[in-house]
């Protein structure tokens, strides 16, 4: 019925093409659903509805996203007349509440990172062999990488590697040897592969073993001694994933505290 210039402005829409038209045509076709169950019943039930979050849409199609409210206007029976509505703009509010949820989910992966650090502090502390060390080194990297399977490898004293703890699945599709430890300990890095594209870049034997077992995504990390390597830790997972910079620190720094505790406490 009538429209101020500001919603015109907001919209790139003039306004007399905007008078007469249907609100819900103006709305962004994922508030459509919304605003017809749950925003017209309740502004119907109680006269009036505030802050519901509603975009609406512009004329090159963009959405503005907004807060209405609305309030039922009766005529001199108290028969409802007209709906006076106001739109606020609450972009700045989205990007800020957008921001805030970042900044609590880096601030909580941070803990998360910190806590299964001092776990794994006090395990790999309680080590006495090789063997243990492998052993609590799989129980924390189940519990901070969630892989499955992963696989503790050492370093033997021939020269070869061996799996001493969890599971390499790869093993009976690729030579005995092709445990890709020598490799990620001959680079001295934290080796990640995260989609079938990128196991075939590296390495078109290990992406077609990888497709066998299903699995999409993998990661080996070093380990080295104060004088010698003493193995990798392998990650396996069965959808393609991301890993970012926070997963590569965690597992850097396991993969480095893990000897680093188990010669200060073989020392003692």
């Amino acid at each position: 019925v009538e429209v101020n210039a500001t919603l015109s402005n907001w919209l790139g829409i003039p306004v007399d093409e905007l008078v007469g038209v249907s609100f819900l045509s103006l709305l962004d076709p994922s508030a459509t659903l919304f605003y017809e169950t749950r925003f017209l019943p309740a502004l119907r039930l109680n006269g009036e509805i505030h802050e519901v979050a509603l975009s609406v849409r512009r004329a090159d199609g963009s959405a503005l996203p907004g807060l209405l409210n609305s309030v039922v206007i009766e005529d001199a029976t108290g028969a409802p007349a007209s709906i006076r509505t106001a739109l606020f703009d609450s972009t700045s509010r989205r990007d800020y509440e957008r921001e805030l949820l970042q900044a609590r989910r880096t601030a909580e992966a941070s803990e998360g990172r910190v806590r299964v650090l001092q776990e794994a502090s006090m395990t790999f502390g309680q080590a006495d062999t090789p063997s243990e060390l492998a052993a609590a080194l799989y129980a924390v990297s189940k519990v901070a990488f969630g892989a499955t399977p992963s696989a503790v490898i050492l370093h033997r004293d021939d020269g070869g590697y061996e799996v001493v703890e969890g599971e390499y699945p790869l093993l009976p599709f690729l030579p005995p040897d092709f445990l890709l430890a020598p490799i990620a300990i001959e680079m001295n890095r934290f080796i990640a592969l995260e989609d079938i594209e990128q196991l075939e870049d590296f390495s078109p034997a290990l992406a077609q073993a990888m497709e066998a077992t299903r699995y999409k995504s993998m990661t080996t990390m070093p380990m080295f001694g104060e004088t010698q390597p003493l193995g990798v830790l392998a990650c396996f997972y069965a959808r393609e994933r991301e890993f970012d910079g926070a997963f590569r620190q965690l597992q850097v720094a396991l993969a480095s505290q893990a000897p680093r505790h188990h010669a200060a406490h073989a020392g003692a």
